[in-house]
């Protein structure tokens, strides 16, 4: 099982609640301590836009939405993958942008993802095909020039059959405040199938307004060690206090 970094809930366009949960920590060495980590676990294909709640505040802290013309679907990419943590969302190569992601509570900071392509490795290694990449562009509402971009190319990690599919990790750092992403697999890619996971970044505040950042929780794991260290100090001071009626 893969511990999440918050726990978080899948709403439906129309702000119906899925019953989508999340986990309260991360063992992710990806994910910076206090970023959300989302994933697509329990999330429902057909849908053209999904919206995340990470700290179930019961509103969307991060929205996914299809540029296509189609609904994403929801799917596995292949066991031996590095970078993918099945399922993943899925979508098809059209020209520009496949995915628009917002941020309604505006991002600062590191923004990753994780991505595969339908691009079988077999044992081939390294990059495959020089038009076999995505790009992530980060903007600010209003602006059409990107404050921020970066490409990466999807590879067949070595040793050979480490990726069933080709695949890759892209990250950026913004700048500034941004208020959504472009996500773009090359218009002239050889493969059209695109899977997203592990969207990582700092979704959950501050919102437009006057709300405070919420401060991320300890994980589950680090919250087990300290009530168990608090409970053996405890009893430690209770065995070696001198009872009252003693002399």
């Amino acid at each position: 099982m893969i511990l999440r970094s918050h726990a978080y809930s899948s709403l439906t366009p129309t702000k119906s609640f899925g019953l989508v949960a999340g986990l309260l920590c991360s063992l992710s060495s990806n994910v910076a301590w206090g970023q959300d980590l989302v994933t697509f676990d329990g999330v429902a294909a057909g849908q053209t836009v999904i919206e995340i709640d990470v700290d179930s505040d019961l509103s969307a802290d991060i929205i996914f939405t299809s540029l296509n013309g189609s609904p994403f679907g929801v799917g596995n990419v292949g066991s031996m993958q590095v970078y993918i943590d099945e399922p993943g969302l899925t979508s098809t190569a059209t020209t520009g942008p496949e995915i628009r992601v917002d941020f309604p509570h505006q991002l600062t900071g590191d923004f990753a993802l994780d991505f595969s392509t339908s691009w079988g490795c077999g044992t081939t290694t390294g990059a495959p095909d020089p038009n076999l990449n995505v790009t992530i562009e980060l903007f600010v509402d209003g602006n059409a020039t990107p404050v921020e971009s970066t490409q990466i190319a999807a590879e067949c990690l070595a040793p050979a059959g480490s990726s069933e599919f080709a695949e890759g990790r892209i990250q950026l750092s913004a700048g500034s405040v941004v208020d959504y992403a472009l996500v773009n697999l090359a218009d002239n890619t050889p493969e059209p199938n695109l899977m997203i996971d592990n969207v990582s970044g700092q979704f959950t505040g501050p919102v437009l307004g006057n709300r405070p950042r919420s401060i991320p929780a300890l994980p589950v794991f680090a919250q087990a060690i300290l009530m168990l260290a608090t409970a053996l100090l405890g009893a430690l001071f209770t065995r070696r206090r001198p009872s009252p009626h003693q002399a």
